[in-house]
């Protein structure tokens, strides 16, 4: 397998500081090892590292054994050639346990291990911030939950940095632009999103999948879903035209 890069260029509205943030996800490849050492930083003003894991059963989020050695390095190898680059340590992502988040999120006690453990691994890392990619809630309460998730984990994160004398950690999210998964039957918390958090950034890929779909070709990151053009049965891709095509 190869590094994968993803890039985003955004302008903040109230300060206008342009932001140039890089996920990367680092893979074996044969004999070649991707390397943290190849990012030229200098291009970025914040990076982010991805992902962490959800103990099931603990609800703490945790780094697995092959990833704590990278991620340890993460901040001190990039700011090797650019020492004001900003780093972020990324919660969840596609491949993580959605029943495990829902039932975290669902019970106070257990938002309370999964905030603690998240600040603490995040500072212990040498991280500046951190980032919830939580990307498929998939009913009403865990839209709500998550909600209140994010106000605690603000709170706690303000509460800790007051506590030890320390900038508090940049707290950042990931939401879906859209998806068959999250398709606007449930909303997003936005009052707890705009009260909590210091970026957001959309997630505009995996509008389609062969995974979805296998008997129907279409765009993966299309610039309009057809559900934006009055389709009422855009889950349904044997319908025209909502772009099925065999």
């Amino acid at each position: 397998m190869k590094k994968i890069k993803i890039y985003s260029k955004a302008t903040h509205p109230m300060s206008g500081q342009t932001s140039y943030s890089f996920e990367i996800f680092l893979f074996k490849c044969g004999l070649c090892l991707t390397s943290i050492q190849d990012i030229n930083s200098n291009l970025f003003t914040h990076l982010f590292c991805a992902f962490t894991d959800l103990d099931s059963t603990t609800y703490t989020v945790t780094i697995s054994s092959a990833n704590s050695a990278p991620f340890s390095q993460f901040t001190q190898t990039v700011q090797l050639k650019n020492p004001l680059v900003k780093t972020l340590l990324s919660i969840s992502g596609g491949a993580s346990d959605e029943a495990a988040f829902s039932a975290m999120v669902s019970q106070a006690s257990r938002r309370i291990s999964f905030i603690d453990s998240s600040i603490t691994l995040t500072r212990t890392k040498g991280f500046h911030g951190l980032d919830i990619e939580w990307e498929y809630p998939g009913s009403n309460s865990d839209m709500t939950y998550l909600g209140t998730l994010l106000d605690e984990w603000q709170s706690a994160v303000v509460a800790k940095a007051t506590r030890f004398g320390k900038p508090p950690l940049l707290f950042m999210a990931a939401v879906q632009g859209y998806s068959p998964r999250v398709d606007g039957t449930y909303n997003y918390p936005y009052a707890a999103i705009s009260r909590s958090l210091d970026w957001i950034n959309v997630i505009t890929y995996d509008f389609y999948s062969p995974d979805w779909y296998t008997r129907f070709t279409n765009c993966h990151a299309v610039l309009y879903h057809p559900l934006w053009r009055g389709c009422q049965k855009h889950q349904n891709p044997e319908l025209e035209e909502c772009g099925g095509a065999s």
